[in-house]
């Protein structure tokens, strides 16, 4: 025979499961907000710890996405630079991390650029798709590195991106322990084990130098789908993300930020439009074009950058899939914007500054 609870004692329960959860929310939004990059993005984290294990900050460094992560090649780069300019000890570092939007590259500038370690160069990645106020990598920003503020003061943006952002965000806040429960977890483990050896300079460890990407040879092709296919799923979701194309918000305004802050430090700020499939090349209409080159146009003439575009100049037999090259697009690209660009500059830059 079934037996129930009396009403008040049904009541009491419920309020009592109600205020544990309420409860359970806030401390796991609290713990999320507090959770170390180590585990919430250790992309990023192995990114800022190779660059402090340099003795002091090299000269040049990339900050993008994976575009500019699989496109730019540092071993092949930094012989070429230094026979152009004469300068045997310049450095470059490749702080590119992956899905690396606007507002992660300024969350990265803003980590590296401390305690005095500051560049002479920066090459930073811009795009039409990337500075669109339709970001369809919110989702992951919001996962690895926003704190609750973060969402209030982007939750603009956040209602005019994708349905996937929004269900992130709602799960990210009010189920925490299950949206965060892999960097949690990770966090306990750092708690309790310790954190992992850090590297120094005299370990030589030439990868760890190298930042995330380390000194990895890309293959021509990737196992899976081939390029062409490759090509053809991302069609769709560029197409989305330059729906209602706008560039403002707060994800332009974060690559407008980045710039602001090296060119305050002293850096000399190139943007680099990365290569791209011409497939992909072919929806940035007039539409989407206009207002990208007068907000580029705006970033050159407030802060003195300087624009390279590179998107059209690797034939299509270069890439994984539309925006990413494969092992030759990446060795390619290294030489070409080396030999073109970033070796003429340093040049420049120890004239003006021996």
């Amino acid at each position: 025979m079934l037996r129930y609870l009396h009403p008040l004692s049904a009541r009491r329960c419920l309020i009592t499961a109600a205020v544990v959860m309420v409860l359970a929310t806030i401390a796991g939004n609290i713990l999320v907000d507090h959770c170390p990059i180590s585990a919430r993005f250790p992309e990023a984290d192995l990114t800022l710890k190779s660059w402090q294990a340099h003795v002091s900050a090299p000269e040049i460094v990339f900050i993008g996405s994976s575009r500019t992560g699989y496109a730019t090649s540092v071993e092949t780069m930094a012989p070429r630079v230094r026979q152009i300019s004469g300068d045997a000890s310049v450095q470059l570092f490749n702080a590119a991390v992956p899905v690396g939007d606007p507002l992660t590259m300024n969350f990265i500038g803003a980590h590296l650029f401390t305690d005095g370690r500051i560049s002479k160069i920066a090459v930073i990645e811009i795009t039409p798709d990337s500075v669109a106020r339709r970001n369809r990598f919110l989702d992951f920003v919001v996962t690895r590195q926003f704190t609750f503020r973060d969402i209030v003061e982007n939750s603009g943006d956040i209602c005019h991106s994708t349905n996937k952002t929004i269900s992130r965000v709602l799960s990210s806040r009010f189920i925490p322990f299950f949206t965060h429960r892999l960097a949690l977890q990770a966090w306990a483990r750092e708690a309790f084990t310790g954190p992992e050896k850090s590297h120094t300079s005299s370990e030589q460890d030439d990868d760890f130098f190298r930042g995330f990407w380390g000194s990895a040879t890309l293959p021509k092709e990737l196992p899976g789908p081939p390029p062409e296919l490759r090509v053809e799923q991302d069609l769709p979701r560029v197409r989305k993300q330059l729906a209602d194309y706008e560039v403002r918000g707060r994800t332009s305004a974060a690559l407008e930020a980045l710039v602001a802050r090296c060119r305050h430090d002293g850096m000399k700020v190139i943007l680099l439009e990365t290569p791209m499939h011409s497939s992909l090349r072919a929806l940035f209409g007039p539409a989407i074009t206009g207002p990208y080159l007068e907000f580029v146009k705006h970033l050159e003439e407030t802060y003195g950058c300087r624009f390279v575009d590179y998107s059209e100049r690797l034939p299509d037999t270069m890439f994984f899939d539309g925006v990413h090259t494969n092992g030759e697009g990446r060795e390619y690209f290294s030489r070409l914007f080396a030999d073109e660009v970033l070796g003429a500059v340093w040049a420049d830059e120890k004239r003006a500054n021996p």
